[in-house]
């Protein structure tokens, strides 16, 4: 999913770039997990930051968020709001359209439809994959009964 990995040091981080429509998002990988700033991906979007920080860290939120020190657009290191991966793609995909900027609306719906079958896919899979294979055995079983009949009229 990444443009280019650069492993770049940085207080027991790495930091890692996400190529979002020509922007790179700085992210972070600690512990064999990644966290994306939510911050520019807002600006990035067109959102306003305050209330999804508010919708990120309340209580009753099921979101991994977390406050690390990263380098700023201006160079100063600041702490900042990152999500992790598995609950960014959920926050990405919970983001209404019509409320982004124009310019990025299409990027999201295609964002957002692709979160859609990913999850429709796994689920259809774990779902009636066992009805799936309760069909096939049935068939089988239906096809060889055929068979043995035609033997034995």
């Amino acid at each position: 999913m990444t443009d280019t990995v650069t492993p770049i040091p940085f207080r027991g981080d790495i930091i890692d770039y996400l190529n979002a429509g020509g922007a790179r998002i700085e992210w972070l990988w600690r512990d064999r997990q990644a966290f994306i700033p939510v911050r520019p991906v807002c600006d990035r979007l067109g959102l306003a930051y305050q209330p999804q920080h508010r919708k990120l860290t309340a209580p009753e939120t099921e979101a991994t968020v977390t406050m690390k020190v990263t380098v700023g657009a201006d160079g100063k290191q600041r702490e900042m709001l990152h999500l992790a991966y598995e609950d960014f793609l959920m926050w990405l995909g919970n983001i209404t359209p019509s409320r982004v900027k124009p310019e990025a609306r299409d990027a999201l719906r295609r964002t957002r439809i692709e979160i859609r079958e990913v999850l429709a896919t796994h689920y259809r899979e774990r779902l009636f994959g066992e009805v799936a294979a309760v069909q096939m055995t049935i068939s089988t079983f239906e096809a060889e009964w055929t068979s043995m009949r035609s033997w034995h009229p």
